[in-house]
């Protein structure tokens, strides 16, 4: 429907919303364990490029893109939440 620029916007909003939780999780864990805080922090760099990837379609993405984004986080910031539970 949205082809190409929808599919860079929700990556965008995806990693952005997984950079977020990354970070909380990599300082949550500073100090008590090192080992696991360098694997977040490998782990960001991959997201960071592909967040960065569809950085230029976040910019101003129109009434239906902005729905997508709003949408590809809450349902990501959904999915972290639920996987904490588990």
């Amino acid at each position: 429907m949205f082809g190409r620029r929808g599919i860079l916007l929700c990556t965008y909003s995806v990693e952005s919303t997984v950079l977020r939780h990354l970070a909380e999780q990599r300082g949550q864990l500073a100090g008590r364990d090192e080992e696991f805080v360098a694997l977040i922090a490998d782990i960001e760099r991959e997201e960071q490029e592909h967040r960065d990837h569809g950085r230029a379609f976040a910019a101003a993405p129109g009434p239906a893109l902005s729905a997508i984004d709003m949408l590809a986080r809450t349902a990501t910031e959904f999915a972290i939440r639920l996987s904490l539970r588990f």
